[in-house]
């Protein structure tokens, strides 16, 4: 009964597919991770024919449908050349020429684009389906009121439904259903190309209605189902609470046969006229048919096998196996008791080039799920014992190979030939993933080329997300993210900043000179901001943070949006550089010290944070400069933290950029926008008399160390546990010392004693 359930359900999830047509691919679709994850097109050799860019790429019409890892979509044709370059959130399935398409926004709408993202129909449907036979099923909006209808290519309304569907036509009809309300019995009915009703179902808990293709209608309506020819003349009725007729696997009767029955056993008909192929039988269970077969199921001492009849009854395949799939070509998937995938031949036969691949999976499908390539296609996807993805005809001759590399955590691509095809130089692109920003310097020029590409990488989706937001539109990923975070983005996007290029003061004796591209916002509406950001984080207690102490700081907000910085001025006075910084290994043990949670309270389990440097320390005294970066992960989350910051020495004060990156998402971007952020830095100047080298003898000194400005300062807890140890040690040394001056006094008194018997002994 479950293995029949599925079955319903797997219809009725592909019910909205297409019909499948077999195809010879040219090109295949695969996704690799190397120094980046991306997904590319590959041709039968196993060679590249569109390089690993996208985050998604899948067939539509003759050409192929294409996403960037920024939510932005676009069309290549059939060779893999752009023509639609991706800023489209959704194009779906180009039938007759033209797509649904929508712009990215949460308030964007549906339009249909033809294959040069030309719009043919301007946008401004909620809900647009895909062209069948000359039509688009299309809902909109009219004021507080929801309408839908049918169409056509010039965008011309043909007619109206009462509600929105998603069934193609079929030799010219579709089915529409609708419902008054909760109580209201639900109607399905069947119309042709003028929306003149054909047929009326109802059904008071549920109806479906399906076209025959060149021949009438399935009907199911609560415990009934019925088949009716054209003339809507009965020609097989079953009755009861698990009665069905349904067709082939792909949810529609395209092979004109189906299956019927009830929760007892099930039989085969031809849909078209009615006759009973394969008769009901008790126990006996149909699934997937299709070339002359018809996968069927049995219970056997308890254990249920699958195995394939002809359009007979006849066993050609017994049943013995622990699952069965679809015939494809003349090839079938099934899988043995110890779940070996096994592909057999319509006479059973085992083709053994694919059992030579070692197979944990077999896939003669892999877009069976793609709900934009409906379309069957004659290649294989292998999974191995080994985890190697390997691409095959339908024979099992491998084309390409995809494994995991043995030097890092990458993926190597193969060819038909047993060439390596990417990367061309796994050593390398693993020093590259594997080496640390302090190390980038060391890195070959062609390493330094490979760094320089994943960041193109990372900068296009960054560069798309800025375009978006200029736009005033939301990219696909944020509208993922809870409300309260998109609230929070767009009050800081929508903040009162200032444009560069302009002179701003960061206080007395102290200049900044914006540059272009550059926003500036004053401390006091970074004040503001950050109340109101607190009232959205925590909207029932904003008041929770009065009080708290203000550091009176700017922000910047860089080129594109793509990094903020805190710029702080603190006067505190003067503070000596002339000291030498501990070692940098001194610093992190420093930092990891005081960063623990370990002594914040005494009953919980200690709390450790990862950190390491990202950029060393480094003191330019000559031009009274302070630059470091680190990275902080929190040991139990899955994220970390990278922060640059950069400290600027005046005469009394001293000017702080403070810029932290939050990973994931933002993992690369230290890398690229660290020097954006050193090169806003020489853009501040203290004005002369305010200069580190115009101190003079008298001038307030600050009250800190210079690695403090690192390592923060001595939590006050650990200061006291640090007293508390002090004074036991003090209690145990004294305590110690007593007993040994206690000693020391026995010591004397028996030598004193021994010394004097001596003595006496020697007297005469």
């Amino acid at each position: 009964m479950k293995w029949l359930v599925g079955m319903l359900l797997v219809t009725g999830q592909l019910a909205s597919t297409a019909p499948a047509v077999v195809v010879r691919t040219k090109l295949v679709p695969v996704c690799v991770t190397a120094l980046y994850q991306g997904c590319g097109l590959v041709d039968r050799e196993g060679n590249w024919k569109v390089r690993p860019w996208y985050s998604e790429i899948y067939q539509n019409g003759e050409g192929w449908t294409v996403r960037r890892h920024s939510g932005l979509t676009g069309w290549l044709d059939a060779n893999g050349r752009v023509v639609i370059t991706p800023r489209f959130e959704s194009i779906a399935a180009f039938v007759g020429g033209l797509a649904p398409a929508k712009l990215p926004g949460d308030d964007a709408k549906y339009g249909y684009i033809d294959a040069s993202g030309r719009w043919v129909i301007q946008p401004r449907f909620d809900q647009a389906e895909e062209l069948s036979e000359g039509l688009a099923s299309v809902r909109w909006t009219e004021g507080e009121r929801e309408r839908s209808g049918y169409l056509d290519p010039q965008g011309q309304m043909i007619f109206l439904t009462p509600e929105a569907t998603d069934e193609p036509f079929v030799d010219g009809r579709t089915t529409v259903m609708s419902r008054t309300s909760d109580a209201a019995p639900t109607i399905c009915k069947g119309i042709d190309r003028k929306g003149r009703e054909l047929i009326r179902i109802t059904g008071k808990d549920s109806c479906n209605v399906t076209v025959v293709p060149r021949g009438g209608w399935i009907l199911d309506s609560d415990d009934t189902a019925r088949l009716v020819d054209g003339h809507l003349k009965t020609l097989l009725k079953v009755r009861g609470e698990e009665a069905h007729i349904h067709g082939d696997p792909e949810g529609r009767p395209t092979t004109g046969l189906g299956v019927f029955g009830t929760g007892a056993g099930e039989g085969l008909i031809d849909l078209r006229t009615g006759r009973v192929l394969i008769a009901p039988r008790k126990g006996q269970f149909l699934g997937f048919h299709g070339e002359g077969r018809v996968s069927y199921q049995e219970d056997r001492n308890g254990e249920k096998v699958y195995g394939f009849l002809d359009y007979s009854g006849r066993p050609v395949i017994p049943a013995q196996y622990a699952s069965s799939d679809q015939f494809w070509y003349g090839r079938a998937v099934v899988t043995t008791a110890d779940e070996a995938p096994v592909v057999l031949n319509l006479k059973g036969q085992e083709l053994a080039s694919f059992k030579a691949l070692r197979p944990v999976s077999i896939d003669l499908d892999p877009w069976k799920d793609d709900a934009q390539s409906p379309v069957r296609r004659d290649v294989a996807r292998v999974i191995t014992d080994e985890k190697e993805e390997v691409w095959t005809d339908l024979d099992g001759r491998p084309f390409l190979q995809v494994r995991g590399s043995k030097r890092c955590a990458i993926d190597e691509v193969f060819n038909r030939k047993g060439q390596q095809i990417w990367p061309t130089d796994s050593a390398a692109v693993c020093r590259v993933n594997g080496a640390g920003l302090t190390e980038h310097d060391k890195l070959s020029g062609a390493e330094k080329a490979l760094l320089a590409h994943k960041h193109a990488f990372e900068r296009e989706r960054l560069d798309d997300e800025a375009l978006l937001h200029k736009q005033g539109k939301v990219p696909v990923f944020e509208r993922m993210m809870p409300p309260e975070q998109r609230r929070m983005g767009m009050l800081v996007r929508n903040a009162a900043w200032l444009n560069g290029p302009r002179e701003l003061s960061l206080g007395q004796g102290v200049r900044l000179s914006l540059p272009a591209g550059h926003r500036y916002l004053p401390p006091e509406a970074v004040l503001a901001l950050r109340r109101k950001l607190r009232a959205v984080a925590s909207p029932a207690a904003p008041e929770a943070a009065q009080g708290e102490r203000f550091v009176s700081t700017a922000w910047v907000l860089g080129p594109h949006e793509h990094w903020r910085t805190e710029v702080s001025v603190v006067g505190r006075g003067y503070l000596a550089l002339e000291a030498a910084l501990p070692s940098p290994d001194e610093l992190l043990k420093t930092m990891k010290l005081y960063n623990t949670g370990m002594w914040a309270d005494s009953t919980s389990s200690p709390v450790f944070q990862s950190l390491s440097w990202l950029r060393l320390p480094e003191l330019d005294r000559g031009q009274a400069r302070l630059t470091y970066g680190f990275s902080d992960r929190h040991l139990e989350a899955s994220g970390r933290q990278d922060t640059l910051h950069v400290a600027l020495f005046g005469r009394s004060k001293v000017v702080v950029l403070s810029t932290v990156w939050q990973s994931p998402p933002q993992t690369l971007h230290f890398e690229l926008f660290q020097a954006d952020v050193l090169k806003l830095s020489k853009h501040i100047q203290f004005l002369p008399g305010h200069r580190h080298q115009d101190y003079q003898q008298g001038d307030a000194v600050a009250p800190v160390a210079l690695e403090t400005l690192i390592t923060g300062p001595q939590p006050e807890e650990l200061s006291r546990v640090g007293e508390s140890i002090g004074r036991l040690e003090q209690k145990r040394q004294n305590r110690i010392n007593g007993r040994l001056l206690g000693l020391l006094v026995i010591l004397v008194a028996a030598a004193l004693v021994l010394t004097t018997r001596f003595s006496r002994s020697r007297l005469p």
